[in-house]
């Protein structure tokens, strides 16, 4: 008689035990499925944000680099992203989207690390960059041409249009190379090219820039991505 009620006290535990396993089970996929609701609620809602009715125009393919200055029309509008960075508002949602997307489908969180720059800042990078240079024994002149390879001089700097990112992380190598082979892949989707490629500083003038991203626009960014073009060669391309 013993050994029986130990057998059903065992039997009786056993149940208990594959029980509470099942609730577990059923509550932690309540959870998950409630989670990824919530997750794919926030992203359909992304791009009902405040730009559905641009009323300005930008032209995204324009060229700005070492010999192509910001145009005096430039119609410069940002909004602030990331609580102390700004962009230009044309790209928000897509940038908005891209950050979400990233994260919650691929699990990669890409770092905003500078965006919109002032010409007044855009100038004191510059310039002390070349004192930098001075310090190292180049003339000005060549301290000059120097810095141009790594900052472009005020008023010829994609940043001071918004339309310009750096995704980085200080000091996270681990998640930097994340992140940027995730742009790399599939940052065109959103609008974005990189912008100075590894091989291709012959044409750019600007040294490989792994976290350097500019927005072009969807459509012309998978023309540019399918194509391996760099904005330079593209804009050659069309005057053909």
């Amino acid at each position: 008689m013993a050994q029986k009620r130990k057998l059903k006290k065992g039997i009786k535990k056993t149940l208990i035990f594959f029980r509470l396993i099942l609730l577990v089970l059923f509550l932690s996929g309540f959870f998950y499925y409630g989670l990824d609701k919530y997750k794919k609620h926030s992203i359909s809602n992304i791009n009902r944000d405040v730009v559905k009715k641009l009323d300005y125009k930008v032209d995204l393919s324009m060229l700005v680099n070492y010999e192509h200055k910001i145009p005096k029309d430039y119609d410069l509008r940002l909004r602030n992203v990331e609580g102390n960075k700004e962009v230009a508002t044309i790209l928000y949602n897509d940038l908005n989207r891209m950050i979400t997307l990233a994260k919650y489908e691929d699990g990669v969180e890409l770092k905003i690390n500078s965006a919109y720059r002032p010409n007044n800042i855009q100038k004191d990078i510059f310039d002390s960059y070349v004192k930098d240079y001075q310090k190292q024994g180049y003339s000005y002149s060549a301290a000059v041409q120097m810095t141009k390879i790594s900052v472009a001089e005020p008023g010829y700097s994609e940043h001071e249009t918004g339309l310009a990112i750096d995704f980085s992380e200080s000091g996270n190598t681990v998640k930097n190379t994340k992140m940027w082979n995730w742009l790399a892949k599939n940052a065109y989707k959103y609008g974005f090219i990189k912008r100075y490629p590894n091989d291709k500083t012959n044409i750019t003038k600007v040294k490989y820039e792994p976290w350097h991203y500019r927005y072009v626009g969807i459509e012309l960014a998978k023309e540019i991505y399918d194509s391996n073009l760099t904005l330079e060669e593209y804009h050659e391309q069309n005057k053909k």
